[in-house]
């Protein structure tokens, strides 16, 4: 987090001479003016994970689907493009399968399990009425507050891992204003975790969203 409060704080020391004059009187929410020069993201939506074999837990992690919501924070670097901090946080159903003899979830536990995905997003699109948006992300997935079934509760219930995580979004925006925008996007995204000898297992897990919400300009 060090590193991607550090991005943050030279994107917000940006030379002011870059902005040029402002000349501006946004009169309240909503006002005709010149493009914000910060941007605040809501989205609530649908996110579906799949497989994690992780070798700390001699375990799959069968996740399924459920809400999540999604946080960000933006300073604009060019015209209808910016970047900042993102946050997303599901609470997700899984199964719990043992790979081995020594797994604690032996064949199977049914739990939750949080899914939070934090780091620097990029977003590029805006304008009034509609159009195109461009979404990106790179920082961390973090699996924790694992509630299992059976003999995983105590097994599980201190377990945090955290994954490089990346993903891209494309979809559509609705400008209602210069500084109030409606989005729908689908995201793609991965991330990579630990693998040893001792488990078969794929690195890799997929995490896609479906989400809408609103960009507010300030």
């Amino acid at each position: 987090m060090v590193v991607l409060l550090a991005i943050t704080a030279a994107i917000t020391a940006l030379p002011l001479a870059a902005q040029g004059p402002r000349g501006r009187d946004r009169g309240g929410f909503g006002a005709r003016g010149d493009d914000p020069t910060w941007w605040g993201s809501v989205d609530g939506g649908y996110q579906w994970s799949n497989l994690v074999g992780d070798p700390g837990t001699a375990s799959i992690w069968d996740f399924d689907a459920s809400w999540a919501l999604r946080l960000t924070a933006e300073r604009v670097i060019a015209p209808r493009t910016s970047i900042g901090l993102g946050y997303t946080y599901a609470r997700l159903p899984l199964t719990i399968r043992g790979a081995n003899t020594a797994a604690a979830c032996r064949p199977t536990c049914s739990a939750e399990a949080t899914i939070a995905r934090y780091g620097v997003v990029a977003h590029s699109g805006g304008g009034l009425g509609l159009h195109l948006v461009y979404e990106g992300f790179l920082g961390v997935a973090q699996y924790s507050n694992f509630t299992a079934d059976g003999n995983g509760a105590a097994a599980f219930s201190n377990v945090t891992n955290r994954d490089f995580a990346w993903a891209i979004g494309t979809g559509a925006g609705y400008g209602l204003s210069p500084d109030f925008t409606l989005q729908a996007i689908f995201d793609y995204g991965s991330s990579l975790h630990e693998k040893t000898t001792d488990l078969f297992q794929r690195r890799t897990t997929q995490h896609y969203s479906l989400r809408f919400g609103a960009r507010v300009g300030l």
